[in-house]
C-alpha cells in the first residue's frame, strides 16, 4: 500500500469513527433526556451500547456541561449507582410567530419547558425587524439562563421562504418581510444560529408534536386567517417543495377571476376565503337585502358569532366559506390523500365552521377524511418553532461536543 493509499485509509477511518460516536452521543443524549435521573448500567441497557463506551460518552458530556451527577441510587447488598441527568439549562430556544397584527414569541430550555411567554401587537410599518427584537429580548431576560448558554432561534412567518437564498417572498400581508433574509438579521443581532420557515409549516409540526396529530403520519393543516396557507405532513416529514412553495393553496383558482391581477398577487381563494374576503362577502349580502342584525361594518368573529345565534346573514357567510374550504379540501385530499384535516388559523378553527367543512366535504369527497379544528390554536406555530428548534439545539450540542469545543464558547448572547 502506497503512503497516499494509507494516508486516505487512515482518513476513512477517522471518518467513520467519528459519524460512530456522533450517532453513539446522540442516542446516548436523547436516551438522558428522556430517562431523568438515570445510571450508566440503565444507559447500557437502553441503548445497547457497551458499558465502556457509555462511561467514555458520559464523561465527555458531563465535561461538557451537558450532563450533571444527580445523586446516588442505593442497591442490594451497599451497591450503589451513581445517576445523571441532562443540564436544562445548557441549552435553550426562542421561538417566535410573526403574525400580521400579533407577534407571539417564548423560550424552552432542552428538556422542551416552556420557560417565558409573551405576545405584543404587531409593530407598525418598517418597525417589524425592531419589533421582533424587542419582543427576543424581552424573552431573553424572562429566561433564567447563563452566559454561557447556547441559544437557537426559530422565527415563523408567512410568505416562502427560498431554500436556495433563504429570502421571503409572498408575503402580502406583511410587507416588511418582502425579500428579506430574515435569518441572517435576526441572527446577526441576536448572535445565535436562527432558522426563518413557513409559519404555517410550524403550526403543522406543531400539532404533531403538541396537539390533534399526535401518532398521525400523514395529515394536512389548512390555516385561514388574514391568508390562507397549508402545512402537509407525508410520512411525518413536512412538504416543502423545489421552492419552498408546497402549501400555498391560498392561489387554488377557486375565486371569482382566477386570473385577474388580485388573484394574481394574493391567491384567489384567499381574496375570497381569508378574513378579507369573509368581509366583503357580509358587505355584498347587505347590500342584496339580506337581513341581519350586524353592524355596517363587523369583524369576522362577530360574523360567526351571530350565524350562531341564526343571524340570516352571519350564517350564509358561514356557509359560503364552509363550501369554499371544502373544495379546497377536496383538492388536498385528492393530492395528497391525507388521514386528517385540521383546520387552524384566526378563523379556521371556528367549531361550526369545522363541522360545515366536515359536512360539505363527506358530500364531496368518496374518501373518509376527519376535519379536526386545531388544539394549540393560536400557539400551533410557536410550539411548532419550539419543536424545531430543540431539534437544531440537540444537534449543535452534539456537533459542539465532537469537535470538543465548550459550550461557554458559544454564548448565544
Amino acid at each position: 500500500m502506497t503512503e497516499r493509499s494509507q494516508s486516505d485509509e487512515t482518513g476513512r477511518r477517522v471518518e467513520r469513527h467519528a459519524l460512530v460516536r456522533n450517532h453513539n452521543l446522540h442516542i446516548l443524549l436523547e436516551t438522558i433526556l428522556r430517562g431523568g435521573n438515570i445510571s450508566r448500567v440503565e444507559l447500557a441497557e437502553l441503548t445497547g451500547l457497551s458499558k465502556p463506551t457509555v462511561n467514555v460518552l458520559v464523561r465527555e458530556l458531563t465535561s461538557l456541561g451537558l450532563v450533571v451527577r444527580a445523586g446516588i441510587r442505593g442497591g442490594s447488598v451497599g451497591r450503589t449507582a451513581e445517576l445523571y441527568r441532562a443540564e436544562p439549562n445548557a441549552g435553550m430556544v426562542l421561538a417566535v410567530d410573526v403574525g400580521a397584527n400579533r407577534l407571539r414569541g417564548a423560550t424552552s430550555n432542552l428538556f422542551g419547558e416552556v420557560l417565558s411567554e409573551r405576545f405584543i401587537d404587531a409593530p407598525r410599518r418598517g418597525h417589524l425587524v425592531r419589533g421582533i427584537d424587542s419582543l427576543a429580548r424581552q424573552l431573553f431576560q424572562d429566561a433564567p439562563s447563563t452566559t454561557e448558554t447556547l441559544w437557537v432561534g426559530v422565527v415563523g412567518a408567512p410568505g416562502v421562504v427560498d431554500p436556495s437564498t433563504g429570502k421571503l417572498s409572498l408575503s402580502m400581508n406583511i410587507p416588511d418581510l418582502m425579500d428579506l433574509h430574515l435569518a441572517d438579521v435576526l441572527g446577526s443581532l441576536w448572535g445565535c444560529p436562527v432558522v426563518v420557515d413557513n409559519d404555517v409549516n410550524l403550526a403543522a409540526v406543531g400539532e404533531l408534536q403538541h396537539g390533534c396529530a399526535k401518532g398521525i403520519d400523514n395529515f394536512a393543516f389548512l390555516s385561514i386567517g388574514n391568508g390562507v396557507g397549508l402545512g402537509a405532513v407525508v410520512n411525518g416529514e413536512v412538504v416543502r417543495g423545489s421552492r419552498g412553495a408546497a402549501g400555498e393553496v391560498g392561489y387554488l383558482p377557486l375565486g371569482d377571476d382566477p386570473f385577474g391581477p388580485a388573484s394574481r398577487r394574493r391567491g384567489s381563494l384567499e381574496e375570497i376565503a381569508g378574513a378579507a374576503g369573509i368581509r366583503v362577502a357580509a358587505r355584498r349580502l347587505r347590500a342584496s337585502g339580506v337581513e341581519t342584525l350586524l353592524g355596517s361594518r363587523p369583524t369576522v368573529e362577530q360574523i360567526f358569532e351571530a350565524a350562531e345565534l341564526g343571524d340570516p346573514l352571519g350564517r350564509a357567510v358561514l356557509d359560503r366559506e364552509a363550501r369554499l374550504l371544502a373544495l379546497a379540501a377536496m383538492s388536498i385530499s385528492a393530492t395528497l390523500d391525507p388521514q386528517v384535516l385540521i383546520l387552524g388559523g384566526g378563523v379556521g378553527g371556528n367549531p361550526a365552521l369545522v363541522a360545515l367543512v366536515q359536512k360539505y366535504l363527506n358530500e364531496l369527497s368518496p374518501f373518509a377524511i376527519e376535519v379536526r379544528p386545531s388544539e394549540l390554536r393560536g400557539r400551533a406555530a410557536l410550539f411548532g418553532a419550539l419543536s424545531v428548534g430543540l431539534d437544531r439545539l440537540r444537534t449543535t450540542l452534539l456537533a459542539l461536543s465532537h469537535s470538543r469545543i465548550n459550550t461557554s464558547g458559544a454564548s448565544a448572547r
